[in-house]
C-alpha cells in the first residue's frame, strides 16, 4: 500500500486563516515527517499506486488521499494548479459556491515514501456512509420506497440539477464518491466527496452531461453486485426533472434521461471497478 510521505516534506498547498503561514507550513511539515501511517489511520482503500486513510492530525478528523508524483508531469502540473490534488481543491471549492456540500481541503504535501515520491492530498472527514453503501446494504437497500430512501433519492437529484444548472457535470458521479451525511426523511443530505471531475458542459450538451451522470450512478453498483433499485433511480431522475423542466414535461422527460443513461450503460463495457469500492466503514 502506498501510503503518505514521510520524508524531505514540502507543504504545496494549505488552507487559509490558519495563523502565520510559514509557521503553519513548518508545523505540517512537522506533523508528516517521520510518522508511521501504519498506527492509528482507518484505511478506506489500499492498492499500490494509492491509498486513501482517515487518521487524526493536529486534533482535526481527516482523510488523507495519496498517490505518486509523476516527475517533471507531476512538477508542471504542480505550478499549474492542474494535477488531481488541485483539481480536486478547485472542484470542491466550486461545489461550496453553488451550495453542493463537499469536504473542506486542507493540505496538499509531497514528499518522500520508501523511496517513492509521493503526494497527499488532505481534506476534512465527512461522516455517514457512501450512497453506494446504502445501495448495497443501508436504507435503500432494505426498502427502496421508504421515506429514507426517497428524502436521499431527492437529495442526489437536486444536487445534480444544481451542478449542471451552473454550466457544469461531474463525469465521475459514481455512488461511492457520495455520502449520505444526514438521512433521515423529509430532508436527506449529500456531500460530494470526490470532485476531481467537474468539468463544464454547455448549454445544449446539458443533456448528454445529466445522461453520463446518471449512468455514473447506476454503472459502480451493477458492477459491484449491487444494481440500483429501478424505483430508487426514478425517484433520482424525477427530482432532478423537477429542477430542470415544467411540470408538464417531467414524466417524458424523466423516460428520456433514463433511456439515454441505459443506453451509455450497455456500452461501458465490463462495469466491474478494479477496487472494491466498499472497502472500509464507508
Amino acid at each position: 500500500m502506498l501510503l503518505p510521505p514521510n520524508r524531505s516534506i514540502r507543504i504545496v498547498r494549505l488552507e487559509p486563516g490558519q495563523g502565520d503561514p510559514s509557521e503553519e507550513q513548518s508545523n505540517w511539515a512537522s506533523t508528516f515527517m517521520g510518522r508511521d501511517w501504519t498506527v492509528g489511520a482507518e484505511v478506506f482503500k489500499r492498492t499500490e499506486e494509492s491509498s486513501v486513510l482517515r487518521c487524526m492530525l493536529r486534533s482535526r478528523d481527516l482523510v488523507l488521499k495519496t498517490c505518486r508524483s509523476k516527475g517533471v508531469k507531476g512538477l508542471l502540473q504542480g505550478l499549474s494548479r492542474s494535477g488531481r490534488s488541485h483539481r480536486q481543491w478547485q472542484g470542491s471549492e466550486w461545489l461550496r459556491s453553488i451550495g453542493v456540500a463537499s469536504p473542506n481541503c486542507v493540505a496538499i504535501v509531497r514528499g518522500n515514501r520508501d523511496g517513492v515520491s509521493v503526494e497527499t492530498l488532505v481534506t476534512e472527514y465527512v461522516p455517514g456512509h457512501t450512497l453506494l453503501w446504502q445501495i448495497a446494504r443501508g436504507v435503500v437497500h432494505d426498502d427502496p420506497e421508504s421515506p429514507g430512501s426517497r428524502a436521499i433519492a431527492y437529495a442526489v437529484g437536486r444536487d445534480m440539477a444544481q451542478i449542471i444548472k451552473s454550466g457544469r457535470y461531474n463525469r465521475d458521479h459514481k455512488p461511492s464518491n457520495l455520502v449520505v451525511t444526514h438521512a433521515a426523511p423529509p430532508i436527506a443530505s449529500i456531500s460530494t466527496v470526490d470532485a476531481v471531475a467537474i468539468l463544464p458542459v454547455k448549454l445544449k450538451d446539458r443533456v448528454d452531461g445529466i445522461a453520463r451522470m446518471i449512468a455514473s450512478l447506476l454503472i459502480e453498483p451493477m458492477g459491484s453486485g449491487h444494481p440500483m433499485p429501478p424505483a430508487f433511480l426514478r425517484r433520482i431522475v424525477e427530482s432532478l426533472a423537477h429542477e430542470m423542466v415544467d411540470a408538464a414535461n417531467v414524466e417524458s422527460w424523466t423516460h428520456e434521461l433514463t433511456a439515454r443513461a441505459e443506453r451509455l450503460v450497455e456500452s461501458h463495457g465490463n462495469p466491474t471497478p478494479e477496487h472494491d469500492p466498499l472497502v472500509g466503514t464507508h
